[in-house]
């Protein structure tokens, strides 16, 4: 799911970029998914996704509302995949 979400905003963000030859990796870090791998499970406010990103995504401003809806999606399905699994 992050990473269609990565690919989403690289595709929204390179049409603007004046820089056409920025990495594909700039636009959503590998530090950013590693924050996020590590507190998936205990973000629940956008403020605390706001927090733990601490400045270090630049697209944060134009995206995070974006980030905090598939955060949500993915907690969504973890917590009906375990239900089922019960």
């Amino acid at each position: 799911h992050f990473l269609d979400f990565g690919e989403s905003i690289r595709q929204t963000e390179r049409r603007s970029d004046t820089h056409k030859y920025r990495p594909r990796s700039s636009y959503f870090p590998s530090r950013v998914l590693s924050l996020l791998f590590d507190k998936l499970l205990i973000i629940h406010f956008p403020s605390e996704l706001e927090h733990i990103l601490d400045g270090s995504w630049s697209y944060y401003s134009s995206h995070g509302n974006a980030l905090f809806d598939s955060i949500i999606q993915i907690q969504t399905s973890i917590t009906v995949q375990r239900k089922t699994t019960r």
